[in-house]
């Protein structure tokens, strides 16, 4: 899928970072959703010649999923080297939410490294 650099936007502006302007000039986005994640590198890179290798990526994870396993997942998923994710946030699940959950399930927050 191929987007416009009109449908980029708005898809920046519904699923993007929400911080304060002012307080922070980064470009991001949290999703549990590959392809989402997907057509926002794709349009990085199309619209603004980012290179994916330049992204950072931090998951939040279920407490019990394999760390490793789930950086392989996204890095793979995404075409970002493993050495450009941080340390992953362990989410504790609620009683509501108990179970094993899977990979994909993990939400990955893309952001560029850098202020361009």
């Amino acid at each position: 899928m191929v987007l416009s650099k009109r449908e980029w936007l708005m898809l920046y502006w519904c699923e993007g970072d929400k911080s304060k302007r002012g307080r922070s000039r980064k470009v991001a986005l949290t999703s549990t959703d590959p392809l989402l994640l997907k057509l926002f590198i794709y349009s990085l890179k199309q619209f603004y010649e980012v290179d994916p290798r330049e992204l950072k990526c931090r998951l939040t994870i279920w407490e019990g999923v394999n760390e490793d396993e789930a950086i392989e997942f996204w890095s793979q998923e995404l075409g970002i080297p493993r050495e450009n994710f941080w340390k992953s946030y362990v989410r504790k699940p609620s009683k509501i939410r108990q179970g094993k959950h899977p990979l994909w399930y993990v939400s990955c927050n893309t952001k560029l490294g850098k202020s361009t």
